[in-house]
């Protein structure tokens, strides 16, 4: 007799799932003291996330790895996202953003060094640190654009807000 393909896929399907079940549960066993249904919102939220670190501090902070990028989300004990950040590629930021980037500093010496995209409390914000020789700046821009703020990492104060 041969081979029965149909048994082998179910076969191989079935220790596929299992490990599956095995990864997840070994992950959620490691987090003492985190309520289900924040652990339910994280998985939901960033099914890819890797390397996820809880801490209990301003709520349950998840420290993650999500597609090769950075990112933290801190949630309440009933699952609602107070704020996240996550680290993004300059490229990706939204299209005004990135135009106000470049015609206002890229193009004149500035590099940037990072950006993150934030959100709090149901607010969309990039962040975008730029350096020229000793400068360094954190600029804020809502995802139209518009800049929301500018602070002067050199010396770690807010130099202008339009808030």
């Amino acid at each position: 007799m041969g081979i029965n393909p149909r048994k082998t896929v179910k076969k191989n399907l079935a220790s596929f799932l299992l490990v599956v079940c095995f990864v997840i549960t070994t992950a959620f066993a490691s987090t003492p003291g985190v309520p289900a249904k924040v652990l339910e919102k994280m998985s939901s939220l960033y099914p890819e996330a890797t390397k996820i670190e809880w801490k209990t501090r301003h709520g349950f902070e998840a420290s993650f790895v999500l597609k090769n990028r950075k990112g933290v989300s801190v949630f309440d004990k009933k699952g609602n996202v107070l704020y996240s950040h996550i680290d993004m590629s300059y490229w990706s930021l939204p299209m005004p953003v990135l135009q106000e980037v470049k015609n206002n500093y890229v193009v004149k010496g500035y590099v940037v060094n990072k950006v993150t995209h934030l959100q709090h409390k149901e607010k969309d914000t990039y962040d975008v640190e730029v350096a020229r020789a000793k400068e360094i700046y954190t600029l804020r821009y809502y995802p139209n654009g518009k800049r929301v703020a500018i602070f002067n990492m050199a010396n770690e104060r807010k130099v202008h807000s339009k808030e």
